[in-house]
């Protein structure tokens, strides 16, 4: 019994961790673990290599914030938007 709730406790924890938490992989990039800022489930698991074939347009209307980040490290140059875009919601 001890040991069910053990389970439990770990697997909130994790649902917990993954809504703080983005995942970034593929395109040759190791497995990159970015803090997000707030809580959400929307994009936590980002794969590079689609990303990549996409506009930094089409990026910025779906997912802002990621194209945000994939700025700030450097991943994908374009042009930078209004900050006001990358407040989160």
């Amino acid at each position: 019994m001890a040991s069910r709730i053990s389970e439990i406790i770990l697997l909130g924890l994790l649902l917990v961790i993954f809504g703080f938490v983005r995942v970034y992989w593929g395109q040759g990039y190791p497995i990159m673990f970015v803090w997000k800022g707030e809580f959400a489930y929307k994009d936590t698991f980002v794969n590079l290599s689609e990303i990549m074939k996409m506009p930094s347009d089409e990026i910025a209307k779906n997912s802002p914030n990621v194209l945000w980040q994939l700025e700030e490290m450097g991943i994908v140059e374009g042009k930078k938007i209004e900050s006001k875009k990358y407040e989160y919601k």
